[in-house]
């Protein structure tokens, strides 16, 4: 008895091509491989710049034979670069913020060997975890969650640095002088910059705000720190005492090469970038202007840049929300 499946589907093994259906078969692979032209495997091409190199020093051919293992190692090597780069610019909540502070954190900070070096690298990562705190703020991402991450990393940041700056000796005390102004500056610029974020942004102000206090604090801190190693460096070096207050206060004022006309111009800059969305770069270049209108121009000039982010941001915000309405209010109609 014949199967009902076998006796359905019998005529179909006796289909064949026609000679017209594999020429215009074959004419379709053909086209499809000359746009679509096949790449060289990563690995070979890696090969065949040893042998090159290889050639051109000895002047002979030279094969190179790389080992599978030697082959997956580089392999590995170039991911892994690839991987680190990208991970540079990731943020909290992100899948590779990890790699970012476990892998390409870790590293800076073990090839940083002076105790100088170690001061500065503590310094960057305080200024890392703020930049992340006002873009994760910018783009509406700032949880409790991401918002904890930034403030543990504030913390363990903010310890190191004083740890080294305590560790640096009294022939380094210009050194320390300088480093702790930087910080100063630069933590007091971010707290205005996350100040108009939380003004400008109601949604994100409750998880702002115990980011803003610590910058705030720590900027208070920061002063004092100053005042010890001023006090110190002129101890050391055998000056009246009454002359470190005049010192702290010449340092914190000086005066930057950063003229009015090149702030102007980088916040102009800005607020281009806001207009078109680019929050965070905007954020960053209003960061370094209001650092440097404090040190060149004094707390007035820099309250003033601080305002008129609130009020880009504020209108950016506002703009967002029309075209948001607008959308919503859009009637699709299909017709029959």
């Amino acid at each position: 008895m014949n199967d009902p499946f076998d006796t359905q589907f019998e005529p179909l093994k006796k289909l064949r091509l026609t000679n017209q259906e594999r020429v215009s078969m074959r004419n379709h692979v053909h086209a499809y491989m000359r746009e679509h032209v096949a790449r060289i495997p990563f690995i070979i091409r890696v090969q065949d710049l040893f042998t090159n190199w290889r050639a051109s020093r000895s002047g002979k051919h030279v094969t190179l034979q790389m080992h599978p293992a030697l082959a997956s190692l580089v392999m590995v090597f170039f991911v892994g670069i690839g991987t680190s780069y990208a991970a540079e610019s990731s943020l909290p909540g992100d899948p590779l913020y990890a790699v970012k502070t476990q892998v390409n954190e870790k590293v800076r900070g073990a090839l940083a060997s002076s105790e100088t070096a170690k001061l500065d690298w503590s310094a960057q990562l305080t200024n890392r975890r703020f930049q992340e705190a006002e873009a994760l703020a910018a783009e509406g991402r700032l949880t409790p969650e991401t918002r904890t991450k930034i403030e543990n990393g504030l913390a363990v940041a903010s310890e190191d640095f004083d740890a080294n700056l305590a560790g640096l000796g009294a022939e380094k005390a210009g050194d320390a002088e300088d480093a702790a102004t930087d910080l100063d500056a630069n933590i007091s610029a971010h707290a205005d910059v996350l100040a108009a974020l939380s003004v400008a942004l109601p949604d994100v102000r409750s998880e702002v705000a115990p980011i803003l206090a610590f910058a705030r604090d720590r900027a208070h801190r920061g002063k004092r720190a100053i005042r010890a190693v001023v006090v110190k460096s002129a101890t050391d070096a055998r000056v009246e005492a009454i002359s470190a207050p005049v010192a702290m206060t010449m340092t914190i004022e000086a005066t930057t090469s950063t003229s009015s006309a090149t702030v102007d111009q980088n916040v102009e800059r800005a607020d281009a970038q806001i207009e078109q969305g680019d929050l965070v770069k905007a954020l960053g270049v209003y960061q370094n202007a209001i650092q440097e209108a404090r040190k060149s121009e004094g707390t007035d000039a820099a309250d003033t840049l601080k305002a008129r982010l609130e009020k880009v941001l504020k209108k950016h915000k506002s703009n967002e929300d029309a075209h948001t309405d607008t959308s919503s209010d859009v009637e699709v109609h299909i017709d029959d």
